[in-house]
């Protein structure tokens, strides 16, 4: 048997918004009792969020053909946006 899969997003899903709540809930926790902790931390983030910035932001450039416009055109035909969850 195979299960139908939804097309909705997993942030929308009763899951998805009971965890983004939990975890806007941690990090209030986090900001209130270990304030201190945060700010120690908090240029090592800065210098952590370069390398991740560049692999998240330039993970969609690994395919690149002679002909720009073909690959554009395939793209954007793969990744239509679709309004709302059915």
């Amino acid at each position: 048997m195979s299960k139908k899969q939804s097309s909705c997003p997993w942030w929308k899903s009763t899951k998805g918004i009971v965890a983004l709540v939990a975890l806007a809930v941690l990090g209030l926790y986090l900001i209130i009792v270990h304030q201190q902790h945060i700010l120690g931390a908090l240029p090592f983030l800065v210098i952590l969020l370069c390398p991740l910035s560049h692999l998240f932001m330039h993970g969609k450039h690994h395919t690149h053909s002679k002909n720009g416009e073909d690959n554009d055109q395939e793209n954007n035909a793969k990744h239509e946006h679709k309004d709302g969850c059915h």
